[in-house]
């Protein structure tokens, strides 16, 4: 979530709940937040990660790509909102 994670977000409407949610979120469920998908951290052996991408449609393609790389290891990748304009551009 580069938006409120940035200083560009911080005084945005919904901020508050946003880091309300992603504290409750990191405490109860072990969930990390990252800006970019470069600052995600190798997995560990065995570990089995998915990514939740909430980009701009524009950029969903190329960071949907990315978190399938070994370096970040997802398995799975949920797209939140259209994860490009059309199918191919996902492939």
């Amino acid at each position: 979530e580069p938006f409120y994670l940035s200083g560009a977000g911080s005084d945005a409407p919904g901020k508050k709940e946003f880091d309300e949610w992603r504290a409750k979120s990191e405490k109860d469920h072990g969930v990390r937040f990252h800006s970019k998908v470069e600052d995600v951290p190798s997995p560990t052996s065995g570990e089995k990660r998915m990514a939740i991408v909430a980009g701009r449609t524009g950029d969903n393609p190329s960071l949907f790509r990315s978190c399938l790389k070994d370096a970040v290891g997802c398995v799975a990748v949920y797209l939140e909102k259209p994860g490009a304009p059309s199918v191919p551009e996902l492939e």
